[in-house]
């Protein structure tokens, strides 16, 4: 691949977001890298065999040519835009994890505080949307925030459960009462 190419291709990978690209553009770096330290050494051995012979015809060192300076360039503006664009991801997935505690903590006051189980139920199901919306966290903050919804979903439904079950307790005894009265 010559260099041409290579800072023709790094120029349209410079903003690269998708994966692909970005895989491309690191690709071209390595590549740049090996042919960039291939020239200098090759510079080395010239300057060493020329330096017996006459100085006016000195080869240019590898940085000094315009298209490596170039290229060189473009690779910094990139790793410039991947740092940048690590520390967005970072701190969305900091917020994610933030607003996941926060409504781990809302299911939690929920559960304990609501004795009416329509407005429970609403309310936990409104939680559980928030919950799905909320963007990618860490995978290990992820296990330990998971674990705490579902051990909360698992109170929340053995609540309901003992409800139902006690409601259906007084439905029979209020049956059998309505038929001792007939």
């Amino acid at each position: 691949m010559k260099k041409q190419e290579i800072k023709k291709n790094l120029e349209a990978f410079v903003h690269a977001e998708n994966e692909l690209a970005i895989k491309e553009a690191k690709h071209l770096i390595q590549v740049f890298n090996a042919i960039y330290s291939k020239e200098i050494e090759t510079f080395n051995k010239l300057e060493e065999n020329s330096e017996s012979e006459v100085e006016n015809e000195r080869p240019t060192h590898p940085k000094e040519n315009e298209i490596n300076k170039d290229i060189n360039i473009l690779i910094k503006a990139f790793n410039k835009n991947r740092k940048a664009q690590k520390e967005i991801a970072e701190k969305e997935i900091q917020n994610n994890i933030e607003i996941k505690t926060q409504l781990l903590r809302e299911f939690e006051e929920l559960i304990q505080t609501k004795e009416n189980i329509g407005t429970l139920i609403n309310g936990i199901k409104s939680i559980r949307e928030r919950w799905n919306s909320v963007g990618t966290i860490s995978r290990d903050k992820h296990n330990e925030l998971q674990a705490s919804f579902s051990r909360l979903n698992d109170e929340f439904n053995y609540n309901i459960n003992i409800y139902k079950a006690l409601k259906e307790n007084d439905l029979k005894i209020n049956f059998s009462l309505k038929n001792k009265i007939i």
